[in-house]
Parts: structure tokens; sequence; C-alpha cells
């Protein structure tokens, strides 16, 4: 667990610099997509801000649903900076919601959008695994693995990074996707079945996989369900 990032005289708050600096890959990656896919960029970075927006918005109101309780006694800490106070699953529900509807309002082709976004999102998701590795968030259950060693923080496997790692090559993949010209949907499709494995995976580790928490193996199994019968539907109709 690493809180602070101590460089030279500054003291920074690892896991919000890790939050912004995964933002700004992600919208660099995106208008660069744009480029790549024949988009706007200036348009797509407009639609992104915004969906983000309602994606950091949808994520702090579903945390608040699930976990009730912590908010009981202080009602305030709903508007808190603290971004472990956001759940995943509601920002891409919330943020991708809003990215469709943004999308057809500007008329634009939501196919080329998705492949130009895919791959800077996959690498915020790896951001995103590093602050919950700093943070000493997900604990997860070191006896699944006999690497499973002690880690700062108490976590006693690295789960996080594995999903910071998965994601990173995702978003290269994403990028070599877009480069090579690959039909429209191929690098999205590419995308969310293996970020759906990967979100299998790390909830596997997870800790309170046992409580009834495990909304992010469904969202992983849905999404390679959905990927998978839509790479195979592609297939068929291409042959």
């Amino acid at each position: 667990m690493l809180p602070i990032l101590q460089i030279g005289p500054l003291s920074l708050p690892t896991v919000p610099l890790l939050w912004i600096l995964g933002f700004w890959i992600f919208s660099e990656a995106a208008e660069s997509g744009a480029r790549e896919t024949g988009l706007d960029s200036k348009q797509v970075s407009r639609v992104v801000t915004l969906a983000v927006v309602l994606g950091l918005v949808g994520a702090r109101l579903a945390y608040v649903l699930q976990y009730p309780n912590l908010f009981a006694e202080n009602p305030l800490s709903v508007v808190s900076p603290r971004p472990y106070l956001l759940s995943l699953e509601g920002g891409l529900l919330f943020g991708g919601f809003g990215l469709l509807v943004l999308a057809q309002r500007k008329e634009m082709p939501i196919q080329r959008l998705l492949d130009a976004l895919s791959p800077g999102f996959a690498f915020w998701l790896a951001l995103v695994g590093l602050a919950w590795q700093a943070e000493g968030v997900f604990p997860v259950r070191g006896a699944l693995l006999a690497s499973g060693g002690s880690l700062p923080g108490g976590l006693t496997h690295p789960a996080n990074l594995y999903w910071a790692v998965g994601f990173a090559v995702v978003g290269f993949l994403g990028r070599h996707a877009l480069r090579r010209k690959s039909p429209a949907g191929e690098a999205f499709l590419g995308t969310v079945l293996l970020g759906g494995w990967f979100a299998i995976v790390h909830a596997f580790f997870r800790a309170d996989m046992g409580t009834g928490r495990s909304i992010e193996a469904l969202v992983g199994c849905a999404l390679l369900i959905l990927a998978g019968w839509q790479i195979n539907h592609r297939a068929r109709k291409t042959s």
C-alpha cells in the first residue's frame, strides 16, 4: 500500500493522482483513436468528458446503494472526493448509457466511436488497478494460490496488479487493432471480451466473494457472453 507518493519535498496522494493520470491518458488516447477511425477528435473529446462526469456520478450513487450503512452516520460523505467510494460497475452503466445517448444526439457512428475509446479506457482501468493496490482496497484470499505472499497494506496476493497488467495489455492490443484498420467494432469487442475475463479473474481472488458481493463476477460473465455471441455472429455473417 502506498497512499502517499514522496517526490523530493513533495508529498502527493497516490490514489487521486493515478485516477487523474488515467483520465488524462484516456482523453489523449481517445483523441488519437478518433483520428485513427476518421472521427472529429474535438467532438469525441467533448462527448468523453460529459460521459465521464455522468459515470463518476453514477459510480458514487451505485456505491451508496450498495453500502448504505457507510453513509448512514455521515450523509455528507456522499460528496467525499475519495475515489475508492466508487462502484466501477455503476460507473460503467451510467457512463456507457450517457455515451450512447450523446453519440446518438451528435449522430456519431457508434461502433467507430467505441473502437476509438476502447484502448484509452483499458489504459485507464489499468491505472485504476494500481490505485486499488496503492489504497489497499479489495483484499484477496492468498490461500487460493501457493504464490500468495504477504504484501504491504494487508494484501496477500497481487490480484490488483494482475488487473492492471491485464488491462494495459488490452489497451496496447486495442491500439494495434486501430492502426491496422480493423473492421468497425472489432477493437471494442476484443476489449470487452478480454476485460470480462480479467474482471472474473480479479473477482475470484477477492476476499468478499463469499459474502454475496460478486457483482464484478456477474458483470464479467455477462460481458464474456455478450462479446462472444457478437463475435460469433459477426464471423458467421462474414463467412
